[in-house]
């Protein structure tokens, strides 16, 4: 999976999406947009994103000549970070002048060397200094598994506005609505012990909020194609 893409802009505009590999992106010309459950974010010229498989995510150009590396990541290595950082994208920076991409794309893991450096990305603070800090707050909330059970009509009658106020203003946000949003991130903290290891299915749904282990099967296989038993074995087998 090693290979330099050419963005087309202004048609390269993927709305909401995964893969079913884990990948890290060098940007090597212009900028890229991405967004997922942590928000949006900008990458320029030596800065790369990494992605966990599965990931929810949109991106977008912001420049002409914007051009990116993919690079490969070993599932050892994706175990290693989702330990410490949970199912989230991360990001980091490297000197091309150091890293050319020949040598990159030659190695059979790359994207493994730049997970190294690479560190979890956070939610956007942006939210904080606007009005949207409710928004902010709520899908924190939301992405714990605090606010699994928050009343819609309850959170938007504090933030002042109607529940279908709010349930707009969060997906032009976020590009999920607040439920789904709850469910991607319920996913990802299923996702996280299940390649982790040592739990059985059932203590796993009901440690992410599941009603029960086949909701947790149906869930992860809308996501993967996959039931969690075989996924648990695809990382073991690696």
């Amino acid at each position: 999976m090693n290979d330099v893409v050419v963005t087309r802009a202004p048609d390269f505009h993927l709305p909401m999406h995964r893969h079913d590999s884990a990948r890290t992106v060098l940007v090597t010309s212009g900028e890229i947009t991405e967004t997922d459950i942590l928000g949006e974010r900008r990458y320029g010229v030596g800065e790369f994103i990494f992605r966990p498989p599965y990931y929810l995510h949109g991106n977008n150009v912001c420049d002409l000549d914007a051009k990116y590396v993919r690079l490969s990541v070993s599932r050892s290595a994706l175990k290693t970070f989702t330990k410490k950082n949970g199912w989230r994208s991360g990001r980091g920076r490297v000197d091309l002048s150091e890293w050319s991409v020949a040598r990159l794309c030659n190695v059979r893991f790359g994207g493994d060397l730049l997970l190294a450096s690479t560190t979890a990305c956070e939610a956007s603070t942006d939210f904080c200094r606007r009005k949207g800090a409710g928004l902010h707050m709520l899908a924190n909330e939301l992405r714990s598994g605090s606010g699994a059970e928050l009343q819609l009509t309850r959170r938007a009658e504090k933030l002042g506005m109607e529940p279908y106020q709010l349930t707009r203003r969060f997906t032009r946000e976020f590009g999920l609505t607040p439920s789904a949003y709850g469910r991607e991130a319920r996913l990802y903290r299923a996702l996280r012990l299940l390649i982790g290891g040592g739990r059985a299915l059932a203590q796993v749904a009901a440690i992410c909020g599941y009603s029960d282990q086949s909701h947790l099967t149906r869930d992860v296989a809308a996501a993967t194609d996959r039931t969690p038993s075989q996924l648990v074995h695809e990382f073991r087998s690696a």
